[in-house]
């Protein structure tokens, strides 16, 4: 049953915890305009200039954050924002009345509200923002990414770390206690792999704070970032040929992780476990177009 909806064309994330404790049906996320998609606002023009017709894309250069509460105990559909961070040109601007200087439009491909005074957000212009919703402050800016970031992901173990993946083969780890210079695992860098592959995931294991699963040009490799700095383990499936960019670990058991692909001819999802990684363990079949 649809309890409400958002006309955005947005990647969302949920508030850790209640902001207003004194009303005990809140609940908040925010909402980021989503990067390589089309919005209400895109148009396709044609103009007579004398003789000939000239034709043109026009396309918004909006993208913004916006703050919503989700009161379920309003039976309304719909949630107005109740706050909101916009881009104009070199500005942003805060509904609740700041500016911050931007040096460009950005639109989000992740967004990750890991504490009540961070979110992170992964940007197609390669920028991740550190972003106190509540302050309403952009924290920091983070520019070492050459092209897009696909990917972010916190480690619940170790809360001060979190990886980025994206264009140009690049795999970053961030520690929020020294932001200056993240790790780089051996093996990510252009050298090793084509420039135009993508570190479309990144994903943390749940048992384990040095283990990351990552996945690169529709394979997976799984990283242990304490002992070694190549992957201990690279999941190739060549019994269904599914190029996997999507990983979820099991939140029990160490060892296992679901794949997935945004191919629809790779429909199902693929339960591995690493002890037995000559193939799937199971298939999840049912979907019949792919998964994003």
């Amino acid at each position: 049953m649809k309890l409400k909806e958002i006309d955005r064309t947005v990647h969302v994330a949920w508030s850790p915890v209640k902001i207003q404790e004194q009303n005990a049906n809140a609940n908040y996320l925010v909402a980021g305009t989503a990067a390589q998609q089309l919005d209400a606002s895109f148009r396709f023009v044609i103009l007579p200039i004398k003789t000939r017709f000239i034709s043109f894309f026009v396309c918004s250069t909006n993208s913004q954050l916006e703050l919503f509460q989700v009161n379920l105990a309003d039976r309304s559909m719909s949630m107005a924002p109740i706050g909101s961070i916009k881009t104009d040109y070199r500005f942003v601007e805060y509904s609740f009345s700041f500016k911050i200087d931007i040096s460009w439009f950005f639109r989000f491909n992740k967004l990750l509200w890991t504490s009540p005074k961070l979110l992170i957000g992964a940007t197609e212009k390669g920028r991740i923002y550190l972003v106190d919703i509540m302050a309403g402050s952009i924290t920091k800016e983070l520019d070492k990414h050459t092209g897009s970031v696909y990917s972010i992901d916190v480690n619940i173990l170790q809360p001060n770390l979190f990886a980025s993946g994206g264009s140009n083969s690049e795999l970053m780890i961030w520690d929020l206690n020294d932001l200056k210079q993240p790790m780089v695992p051996g093996g990510t860098s252009s050298t090793t792999h084509h420039m135009d592959e993508e570190v479309q995931c990144v994903a943390w294991n749940r048992q384990k704070s040095h283990i990351l699963g990552s996945t690169l040009g529709g394979k997976t490799l799984i990283w242990d970032l304490k002992s070694s700095n190549e992957p201990i383990f690279k999941i190739s499936d060549s019994t269904y040929r599914m190029r996997a960019n999507r990983l979820v670990w099991h939140p029990d058991i160490t060892s296992q992780l679901c794949l997935a692909s945004e191919e629809d001819q790779s429909a199902a999802i693929q339960l591995w476990d690493l002890r037995y990684g000559a193939s799937p363990m199971k298939l999840l079949s049912g979907h019949t177009r792919s998964r994003y």
